[in-house]
């Protein structure tokens, strides 16, 4: 006896008393809809609602019998199918608008969608699109790798690869190809497809991934995409996909849904973003990223670069951003200018020449160092070009070896003169290379030079000193080559003289012309034979010899025939015994003498002699003063015979010439004592130093090889 109506929802009462109307005139025998009751709790349920006229009875008012089915749950799912529809949707109008080329492929690497932007790139549209693969948009190499990529991907790993693919130009472009497994089960145990997002790094763009043809497969797009995606409305973020929450260092999504966008920007940024997100609700927002600094959870600073376009989302109006981490990026870059910065600094320290130059030869750098050499300022000297410093003689080799350089490829290494601040020209060593663009087009030159006019001085005294030295040696050999003539020629006259002599034995007429005769022919052979021991090539009968036992007498002959202000010293240490001829010995130690006297000319002089063994103290090289006209025996230790006086000793530059032939700065010397000298002891595989003694005076050290050497 209870009133329905009283637990009847007020929207659907007039409804039903029509119904009731409807049984009870006959006009329908029964009816049905879903409605809304009140329940006693004072909630509205949903239900679904049956009536029937039951059969007449008569003297009794019409009956009807109601079956009512509670279907409330039924009722809000429906609503919320009816909201995912509504929310997949927009995710597609969204995917619609961005730059990024979404697709998907099923197991068969064969189309299943693509977004306007990819069938844009392909040039077809969606109905054509579907069932195509590879084959029909790609070359050969580049279906290759990506079958390869895709056979990863189905065999569940997620992908991303750089991509170079030529575009309508013959220009190739690279793409950044995010590819990851899409399942049929919320296990992930039966991979269906694969998931394609392409972003053009060319132009360094970031797009949003993808978002798929169902609520799932979109959803699917967002939570695997490599770029970190979030919506933010009111300025408090409202999503965030798992990219994001790595970007902002969060566990959860709870960690920063509703609070404030504008707290994880850098204080420094807000201004700029604030000015951005602005524009972007007032005229929309530019495909164009943004770098800013975000702050993490754990306060790390973020370098990010980020795009944002406004969308729908549960009905409302929110912005999606797409944000890519690019510390390291910017630290790399951070590094290379620092890096540029540090060799810009140490070429300008350097002090060799460093330059680059265009392909017409103009100098497009150079260094501190050119800058002071050519006595130009950097702006004079880049718009001169190097060309207009090189001298006139070696134009033409060197541009031939710059171009044989571009040809071949290869670095390039020359000499040429160039003219300095001082308006001479000097030599200068130069090395380069060719560079080329990452298409093969030629860029210019990359080189270093040094002024080498010091050395080509000194390599052209080295030449001469040698010139001379060899002119020396030809004049030897033929020295030696005439005496021996000489000696043969001497010989037969000597011998028919003495013949002559003897038949003219008490003919004064005669013998006295003869006796002058022989006395001339016998100096001739005494010269002759020092001509030979100049060449040393003279007679030479070594025998074992003690310096320490002979030196003592001969000194003592010596005394007697030099003037009484000479004073000979003489020191004797023990030493072993060599091989010598002692003649050929006393005409190199008097001849030595002699040119001491000569040099010390009137004056009063000493000549100290000293005997002793050299383990290698004296041996040639840079840390000993003066020349080695003969090296020095390759024996461990040597009987050395040192001669020093106290006299002018002989100017530096003179050094290395007192034992060529001929040579003398006095004027009743012959030139002839020191090259003598000099064959008896090569004669004698000795070796001879001669330097300038500190504090004045010549030093002669004559290194004799042991007996048993």
């Amino acid at each position: 006896e209870h009133d329905f109506q009283g637990n009847t929802h007020p929207d659907h009462l007039a409804a039903d008393l029509a119904s009731i109307r409807d049984l009870a005139s006959g006009a329908v025998s029964e009816a049905w809809k879903e409605k809304r009751y009140l329940h006693r709790d004072g909630h509205a349920v949903w239900a679904r609602l049956s009536l029937v006229r039951l059969p007449a009875i008569p003297d009794m008012p019409p009956r009807h019998m109601g079956i009512a089915e509670d279907i409330t749950n039924r009722h809000q799912a429906d609503l919320r199918l009816k909201e995912a529809v509504l929310e997949t949707q927009r995710f597609r109008d969204a995917l619609d608008h961005v730059s990024a080329y979404v697709y998907i492929k099923d197991r068969q690497s064969r189309y299943l969608y693509a977004n306007p932007a990819t069938l844009k790139l392909f040039g077809c549209s969606a109905e054509e699109l579907v069932g195509c693969d590879d084959t029909r948009f790609f070359p050969p190499d580049t279906v290759k790798r990506l079958q390869a990529i895709d056979t990863r991907v189905f065999q569940g790993e997620a992908t991303t690869e750089e991509i170079v693919v030529a575009n309508a130009q013959g220009k190739p472009r690279v793409y950044l190809e995010a590819k990851t497994p899409l399942y049929a089960d919320p296990e992930r145990t039966k991979i269906t497809g694969l998931l394609g997002i392409s972003t053009d790094i060319s132009e360094r763009t970031q797009t949003l991934d993808a978002l798929s043809e169902s609520e799932a497969r979109f959803r699917t797009v967002v939570e695997e995409s490599p770029v970190a995606i979030f919506l933010h409305r009111e300025g408090h973020f409202t999503f965030l996909n798992p990219a994001a929450l790595r970007l902002f260092r969060a566990s959860r999504q709870g960690d920063l849904l509703g609070t404030p966008v504008l707290d994880r920007i850098h204080p420094d940024d807000l201004d700029l973003v604030r000015k951005r997100i602005a524009q972007g609700y007032e005229h929309g927002y530019p495909n164009a990223s943004l770098e800013q600094r975000l702050i993490a959870l754990d306060g790390t600073i973020v370098e990010a670069e980020a795009q944002a376009c406004p969308v729908t989302y549960s009905g409302q109006a929110h912005l999606m951003v797409f944000a890519q981490d690019i510390t390291v990026r910017k630290k790399i870059m951070a590094e290379l200018q620092e890096s540029e910065t540090r060799f810009r600094t140490l070429a300008d320290s350097a002090p060799v020449f460093i330059w680059t130059s265009d392909t017409e030869g103009g100098c497009s750098h150079i260094n501190q160092a050119w800058t002071d050499w050519t006595g130009q300022g950097i702006d004079q000297a880049l718009g001169n070009g190097w060309t207009t410093f090189l001298h006139r003689d070696d134009l033409q080799v060197t541009q031939a070896a710059y171009q044989g350089s571009v040809a071949a490829r290869l670095p390039f290494a020359m000499e040429f003169r160039l003219r300095h601040h001082s308006g001479t020209y000097r030599w200068i060593s130069d090395r380069g290379v060719p560079r080329f663009a990452a298409d093969g087009v030629f860029l210019g030159y990359i080189g270093a030079g040094i002024d080498i006019q010091d050395r080509k001085a000194a390599e052209a005294a080295i030449l001469e000193s040698e010139l001379r030295a060899r002119k020396a040696e030809s004049l030897v050999l033929m020295a030696g080559g005439i005496a021996h003539d000489f000696n043969n020629l001497f010989q037969s006259l000597q011998g028919n003289l003495e013949v002559v002599g003897m038949r003219a034995q008490g003919n004064p007429f005669l013998t006295e012309p003869l006796n002058r005769a022989l006395g001339a022919l016998n100096r001739a052979v005494s010269l002759s034979w020092k001509m030979l021991d100049f060449s040393g090539h003279g007679f030479v009968q070594p025998l074992q010899l003690s310096l320490e036992t002979w030196l003592p007498a001969y000194v003592e002959t010596l005394r007697l025939e030099f003037p009484p202000a000479f004073d000979l010293q003489l020191a004797c240490e023990p030493a072993p015994p060599i091989k010598g001829d002692r003649s050929k010995l006393e005409q190199v130690l008097k001849a030595i003498l002699d040119n001491a006297l000569e040099a010390a000319a009137t004056s009063a002089s000493q000549i100290r002699l000293r005997l002793f063994v050299d383990f290698g103290a004296d041996r040639p090289g840079p840390e000993s003063p003066g020349v080695w006209p003969l090296r020095r025996p390759q024996v461990p230790a040597t009987v050395c015979l040192e001669i020093a006086d106290d006299g002018p000793g002989v100017p530096p530059e003179h050094l290395d010439l007192i034992c060529d032939p001929f040579f003398t700065t006095r004027d009743p010397g012959r030139g002839l004592g020191l090259p003598a000298a000099v064959g008896i002891l090569t004669a004698h595989r000795a070796g001879l130093h001669i330097l300038n003694r500190e504090g004045g005076g010549l030093v002669l050290r004559l290194h004799f090889p042991p007996g048993g050497a």
